[in-house]
């Protein structure tokens, strides 16, 4: 299974599996690489968004974002 925390568009801003059975669940921890670089990416993404770029949609149900 794969829980993300969305923003209104429906793009993953932070993704996490878990795996494994319930009684024995393996949840996968964020590499380091992905924990130190997190913040140039995230301004990197911005910027792209900013010029028209478009994310990978994750969720595209039919419950609205909360505001």
């Amino acid at each position: 299974m794969t829980l993300a925390l969305v923003d209104a568009k429906g793009c993953a801003k932070v993704r996490q599996r878990i795996s494994g059975s319930f009684e024995d669940p393996l949840v996968e921890q964020p590499s380091l690489f992905a924990s130190l670089t997190g913040p140039a990416r995230r301004l990197l993404q911005k910027g792209s968004e900013l010029l028209g770029g478009r994310c990978e949609v994750f969720y595209a149900g039919s419950v609205a974002a909360p505001r």
